[in-house]
């Protein structure tokens, strides 16, 4: 089910997995026949189709296989009364078994899914299924999103962001959505999602190209096993597991080619190589270990490819909060960890197996900055992230009145402010945000040439420089790292002439002499704040020629490309022009600002 609210029906095909076949006839529904269902070759599918005032509308069409559980399909719902298209194969319906009791389960597919943009619509394709509470445990709703187009669970108004974990060497956002008086298939109420949210597939954009062929493995039993540990309630039945290619107010197409779900069976238990680790941090460029092994049982299993390493704060506190683990190489790596312990947990291939180990960063020896974040919401409500390296460390909710989100960021790397709970109408959710400053030092939003989210030239992300987010996107602010490499390239007409930096009005340092050569100057600078290079001993044949100024690593500013100039002789006078290398007079060339991002 898609945006809270939107969804009325539980529309649905059900498969059989396979490997492709020859494909049946094209069935679809029509207002008169509102449920089809048939079983060509012994593989069952059904099509159901209703728009939002319960009408039935009959764009839903599936070409089912004869032979396997291969299968086609298309949809046509765009409009206010669209309805929804839902393709999926079902299994373990009413089980009666918990998902440890049902076993470990792995899934292979490939489809080409080519869904249209349509305003207001929306598409996703992945694992979908019910946990049913048979006298215990709660009846929730689950997703493993593996691809997406124009909105995922995340923008939901009641989404919690639970973290991230890696699974099969792909790494998903976890959340926790909530469904009020909705229907489900033991009849309406209010019911939970739990939702994994693959990060490297989907797009909101309209102008992105949607990926059409797609394929993976997913080891479901995994994903449910993390969740279980970031404390949603696993424990009723397993009563369905499908996979899904589903269209709500929108058109589009699918074809799943192969489709395969295994029981998996994994060791019998998994282990760290050891119990503890510990670490001691000598600086924030990373905050990294290796992870480089672990034991099973049976001692022979080949269990490498397949685990998941996740991990968690122990009792309340936080140090777990910026951890980032990934697989490189056959190794995992974490980075970002906040001095104090944290709790690493390893899981087997079918996700039933786990080991335990501490991982303790000595306090005090790594330095985290403070970022504050300014801002408020058009409506109220509007979700805002602060990244690192792409990676959320923090979120808040905005009021439609001015906040400041004080935030400690450990580890390096680039910083951003990502919104993502658009909701693409007129006086709709938007954002504005005014600033971060990172250790006291502010970098305003209007100075940052990439914002993603700012709508301009017809289209989100259609240019920069702009305290507004009026889509789903991010504004990027630079390196976190207070300390900049500041380097002049410039050489002097006849030799001798005097060059300094100045910050803000302020010389950095006595300045430099220059040659009749190019010569590269540098200056390490701490903060923010305008720069500006100036000459200051013009007479007889002293010139100054100023090539360029550099930020860190950032594209070089070219002098002849800046506007302020006041020591270029021009029109009879000095500081009569601008755009220019060349200073003949006393006077100086601006290059914005330090934080302004050249990239």
């Amino acid at each position: 089910m898609f945006k809270t609210g939107l969804r009325i029906s539980m529309t649905f095909v059900l498969f059989i997995l396979g490997i492709h076949g020859s494909l049946a006839q094209e069935v679809c529904t029509s207002s008169s026949q509102k449920d089809i269902s048939n079983t060509p070759g012994g593989y069952r599918y059904e099509v159901y189709d209703q728009d939002s005032n319960g009408n039935f509308v009959g764009t839903g069409c599936i070409t089912p296989s004869s032979a396997s559980a291969a299968f086609s399909g298309r949809w046509n719902l765009q409009g206010s009364n669209g309805g929804d298209f839902l393709a999926r194969r079902d299994v373990y319906y009413g089980s009666g078994k918990t998902y440890k009791q049902v076993g470990g389960l792995q899934l292979q597919y490939t489809a080409d899914w080519e869904p249209q943009f349509v305003s207001g619509g929306n598409s996703n394709i992945g694992v979908y299924g019910w946990f049913h509470a048979n006298g215990k445990g709660t009846t929730a709703e689950f997703y493993i999103v593996e691809d997406w187009y124009q909105w995922n669970h995340s923008m939901d108004t009641t989404a919690q962001d639970l973290g991230q974990v890696n699974v099969n060497g792909v790494e998903y956002e976890v959340y926790k959505t909530t469904r009020s008086n909705q229907p489900t298939p033991w009849g309406s109420m209010t019911f939970p999602q739990y939702v994994s949210v693959r990060k490297d597939r989907g797009s909101q954009n309209q102008d992105s190209t949607v990926p059409g062929t797609i394929s993976g493995t997913i080891n479901i039993t995994q994903h449910f096993a993390v969740w279980e540990k970031l404390g949603l309630d696993l424990s009723a039945e397993l009563a369905e597991v499908s996979f899904s290619a589903e269209g709500y107010q929108s058109n589009g197409s699918v074809n799943v080619s192969q489709l395969g779900l295994n029981s998996i069976t994994s060791a019998s238990s998994i282990a760290f190589d050891a119990s503890t680790y510990n670490l001691t941090v000598a600086d924030d460029q990373g905050n990294g270990i290796w992870i480089f092994n672990w034991t099973t049982s049976p001692a022979n299993y080949d269990d490498n490819a397949d685990v998941v390493i996740f991990a968690t704060n122990t009792n309340t506190n936080t140090y777990c909060n910026n951890v980032t683990l990934w697989r490189y190489q056959g190794m995992w790596f974490m980075s970002g960890m906040n001095p104090g312990s944290c709790d690493l947990t390893i899981y087997s291939m079918d996700g039933l197996a786990s080991g335990k180990a501490t991982v303790t960063v000595t306090a005090g020896t790594a330095q985290y900055r403070v970022v504050q974040t300014r801002a408020l919401g058009s409506v109220g409500g509007e979700q805002l992230y602060l990244l690192r390296d792409g990676h959320r460390v923090a979120a808040h909710k905005l009021t439609s009145s001015f906040q400041t989100f004080t935030d400690k960021v450990y580890g390096d790397g680039d910083v951003s402010v990502e919104f993502t709970t658009d909701d693409g109408k007129t006086n709709g959710h938007d954002v504005r945000l005014d600033y971060i400053s990172v250790d006291g030092i502010v970098r305003q939003t209007e100075s940052m040439a990439s914002n993603t989210a700012f709508f301009a030239n017809g289209r989100c992300g259609g240019g920069g420089y702009s305290e507004w987010m009026n889509c789903n996107g991010a504004v990027d602010f630079g390196a976190l790292n207070n300390n900049h490499v500041i380097t002049i390239r410039a050489r002097g007409n006849a030799g001798g002439e005097h060059i300094v930096l100045l910050i803000n009005g302020q010389p950095v340092n006595n300045g430099w002499y220059l040659s009749t050569s190019f010569q590269t100057y540098s200056v390490t600078v701490a903060g923010d704040g305008d720069l500006n290079v100036r000459f200051d001993n013009d007479g007889g044949l002293r010139d100054a020629v100023i090539d360029w100024l550099e930020v860190d690593s950032q594209i070089p500013r070219q002098a002849e490309n800046m506007q302020y100039n006041t020591g270029y002789f021009a029109n009879g006078r000095c500081g009569g022009g601008s755009y220019s290398e060349w200073m003949q007079c006393n006077g100086v060339i601006g290059f914005g600002r330090i934080s302004d991002n050249f990239h």
